[in-house]
């Protein structure tokens, strides 16, 4: 039997994306943080980026935002600062922590805060421990 792979998708996201804004509509956050979600995800969608990544991006600015009761218009550098340090001290895995700070970052610029969004540093999360020293051994 051969599959379609034109029309055969894993995963659909944009039914994913569907499912969160039902979710982002139902949350408890603010309307204004709702909207500025809202308004990220056109941002984003608009300037190409795929489905997928949006879905993930907005599911972190939701979960941010139920998390740690942030308001993300009135961040100010002194607020960033304590939301950063809950995000790298919540528990996380590097790579979620890394997410969640470039989605926050990318939401900055968009809202014209670029100084505030040059204050967050996403670093590049390994995978594992591994040395050049270790894959020239053996």
């Amino acid at each position: 039997m051969r599959v379609d792979l034109d029309k055969w998708r894993a995963i659909d996201y944009n039914e994913r994306l569907k499912k969160e804004l039902k979710i982002l509509e139902r949350s408890k956050i603010s309307d204004r943080n709702k909207n500025l979600i809202l308004k990220y995800m056109n941002y984003r969608l608009a300037d190409g980026v795929s489905v997928a990544r949006v879905h993930r991006e907005i599911v972190s600015l939701r979960l941010l935002c139920e998390k740690f009761g942030v308001e993300l218009e009135e961040l100010d550098e002194e607020s960033l600062i304590v939301l950063l340090a809950k995000i790298e001290t919540y528990g996380w895995k590097p790579a979620t922590v890394n997410e969640y700070e470039r989605d926050l970052r990318m939401l900055l610029r968009m809202i014209g805060k670029n100084e505030l969004a040059g204050r967050i540093r996403v670093r590049d999360v390994k995978d594992n421990d591994l040395t050049r020293e270790d894959l020239l051994t053996g």
